[in-house]
């Protein structure tokens, strides 16, 4: 039994309405009920499932069924999960190898003694020193087309080609050789030299002798030109003998720097 909640009238279970009022009963409520209509619907995800023949549910060679199950169970909200007993992590430690070494002071093992612009003067020096040897030594030898013998009977006749007006001497007392041939060809190549060089020397040599009769600064200009001028002609002209002699002496036919090419005579 159950009591309407207007007019106090014992209802019978199971009647929806009071007969005495008319007023609609409400439905008793059950913890069912209840959780059912508290309960969040949760959304059901179906899935399947494939049993290969050679499971446990049938025999070998039965084709596969597919099942369907629904997942019926409410799913919880998800929230915040306290880190619990998760691992602390440990600091990271500087990365610790091998001490790298500072590179050394530029100039560390010089000589405390020698100034650093020593260095470079000498490596200017010995630069200036090798190009000069490289220009007098890279010349065109004709060695290896000489005769042996002829070269080893007139190495010490050879030399006097290189003694100005005699260049010619050495060819006419053995007209045949071809090592004095050459070696007159040069001669008389360089004496020809000795000779231009001479005449640009006393041409200039002149013209400065002017400019001194200006005073006496002029004078000390046009002597250290003068100077000079003759220290690089005639230089020029003795290295050019010593050359000469010395390849004649030592059984080598090679031209001289910048005049050697000029082939005044011929030669077979």
């Amino acid at each position: 039994m159950k009591t309407c909640p207007k007019c106090s009238a014992q209802v019978k279970d199971g009647t929806n309405f009071c007969p005495a009022c008319g007023t609609r009963l409400a439905e008793p409520v059950t913890a069912g009920t209840a959780t059912q209509q508290t309960a969040p619907q949760q959304a059901q995800a179906p899935f399947s499932e494939n049993i290969n023949s050679h499971s446990a549910y049938g025999p070998a060679g039965a084709p596969q069924q597919n099942r369907t199950y629904t997942n019926t169970a409410p799913q919880q909200q998800a929230g915040p999960i306290p880190n619990q007993g998760a691992p602390k992590q440990q600091p990271q430690q500087p990365h610790q190898g091998p001490t790298p070494v500072p590179p050394p002071p530029y100039y560390q093992n010089v000589n405390p003694n020698q100034r650093p612009g020593e260095d470079r003067f000498k490596e200017g020096f010995n630069n200036a020193v090798g190009k000069t040897k490289n220009f007098f030594n890279n010349t065109a030898d004709e060695s290896n087309f000489q005769d042996a013998q002829d070269v080893q009977q007139n190495k010490i006749l050879a030399l006097v080609s290189y003694l100005g007006y005699f260049f010619f001497i050495p060819m006419i007392v053995k007209p045949q050789s071809r090592y004095l041939r050459f070696h007159g060809n040069q001669g008389l190549t360089l004496l020809l030299a000795e000779i231009a060089l001479g005449v640009v020397h006393a041409v200039l040599c002149g013209l400065f002798g002017l400019i001194g009769l200006a005073g006496i600064p002029g004078a000390i200009i046009s002597g250290i030109f003068i100077v000079l001028l003759s220290i690089a002609i005639y230089g020029a002209i003795l290295v050019w003998v010593i050359l000469g002699i010395v390849n004649a002496v030592t059984g080598k036919a090679k031209e001289l720097p910048l005049i050697g090419k000029i082939r005044i005579l011929k030669e077979f």
